[in-house]
């Protein structure tokens, strides 16, 4: 039904009503950056049914059951944000982490696709399509996805550390050190660059440096205990969000 914008009392409760979503959805972010996901997700079904057209708390829903490795709802929660705003790239960006979450990779490869041709500086969502491509063993599109990511951002030290992989995975030694070795001067303490690093060494027979290289991302490790060891980092999205 169109509003009438020429009626100051129905403006006004509008802008209330708006003011107090946003609020409402900081604190929640607050929340769930604690760590308290089920309070989250309960407070974000009483919320829908006072603003039940609002893509922030589907995707805020949608990424708590995600938390919880509950895939089918999460699933669910980002394609109801899709249909109220087909045009909102970051729904279909959510929705593709989960797909690559759950092995759907070729419905992944087609959300994060849709993603990139809404918002084509999406760096992340270039960062992961490059991870399922690399996983398909599809090295040379996975290198041309980092290369993206790279053009957005050239300092991004994730898209340098997955690079330097795939590098490695080809045995072009001397490309993988170099952006292994980016990735290190952009993020000092960054354990998987470190430990590839490390891999490369001991693969060209460099087995001093291999050590040097392994003995730093230990220690690196033991400070930071949430360290990701698989050698690449892997993006999820972010409450970066509309109402």
């Amino acid at each position: 039904m169109q509003k009438n914008w020429l009626d100051p009392g129905v403006c006004m409760l509008d802008s209330i009503k708006k003011d107090e979503l946003n609020n409402q959805i900081t604190r929640l972010c607050d929340l769930y950056s604690q760590g308290q996901v089920e309070t989250v997700l309960q407070e974000v079904h009483i919320l829908l049914e006072v603003f039940p057209n609002s893509i922030a708390l589907y995707i805020i829903e949608g990424d708590c059951n995600a938390k919880l490795q509950k895939f089918d709802a999460a699933k669910i929660c980002y394609k109801k944000a899709v249909d109220l705003n087909p045009n909102f790239a970051p729904s279909h960006f959510n929705l593709a982490v989960v797909f690559q979450d759950t092995g759907e990779l070729d419905s992944a490869i087609k959300s994060y696709e849709t993603a990139i041709q809404l918002k084509p500086d999406y760096a992340i969502a270039y960062n992961n399509i490059g991870l399922i491509f690399r996983d398909k063993n599809e090295l040379d599109v996975a290198i041309r996805c980092f290369e993206s990511v790279l053009k957005i951002n050239q300092t991004d030290s994730t898209a340098y550390n997955n690079l330097g992989v795939i590098m490695l995975k080809k045995q072009l030694y001397a490309s993988a050190q170099e952006n292994f070795r980016k990735a290190i001067k952009l993020t000092p303490n960054f354990f998987s660059a470190y430990y590839n690093f490390g891999v490369v060494m001991e693969e060209t027979g460099n087995f001093n440096q291999s050590l040097k290289y392994f003995r730093k991302a230990i220690q690196i490790s033991l400070l930071l205990p949430d360290t990701n060891i698989s050698g690449v980092t892997y993006v999820r999205g972010k409450f970066d969000n509309p109402l």
